[in-house]
Order: structure tokens, then C-alpha cells, then sequence
């Protein structure tokens, strides 16, 4: 979803080819548990990284969609943390 996001923000053609990603290497005892940590991880930084750039953005409809953004990935780190 968020590609798409991104994909109609900057009028790109194309969604990107994403990397098929071995995620084996995240786990270490608990195959759920270390993939949501993991996942947690990286909805910490997408998080951080929307709010930062929305700071950035000198565009009030753009800003609000990182906004927004930022606080779906902050939502997604707090049911984490309830599993975890």
C-alpha cells in the first residue's frame, strides 16, 4: 500500500520490483516472535523516517500523508509490542 502511496506522490510508472527478501536469517528460537521483532524494527525507522521528512516537505497535502504514514506504522509497533 505504501508503494502505491508512493508510486501516485511521485507520478512513477511503476510499483518497484521489490527484493525477495531470506528472512530465515532473523530467526533465531521463536519463528513468530523474532519475525514481529523484526517487523518491529522496521516499522520503528519507516516511522521515523516519515515524521522526519514530513518536517521537510514544503507541500501541506504531502506533509499530511507522511503524517498519517508515520502514525500507521507507529500503530502497527504498538499491537507488536503487545505480542512481544
Amino acid at each position: 500500500m505504501h508503494a502505491r502511496v508512493h508510486q501516485r506522490l511521485g507520478g512513477f510508472p511503476n510499483l518497484p520490483n521489490l527484493i525477495k527478501l531470506d528472512y530465515r536469517k532473523y530467526i533465531k528460537d521463536d519463528p513468530d516472535k523474532d519475525m514481529i521483532e523484526e517487523a518491529r524494527k522496521r516499522e520503528l525507522h519507516a516511522s521515523k523516517y516519515y515524521k522526519n521528512h514530513a518536517k521537510n516537505i514544503n507541500h501541506k497535502i504531502v506533509t499530511e500523508i507522511f503524517n498519517v504514514l508515520s502514525e500507521i506504522e507507529s500503530d502497527h509497533v504498538r499491537m507488536e509490542e503487545r505480542y512481544l
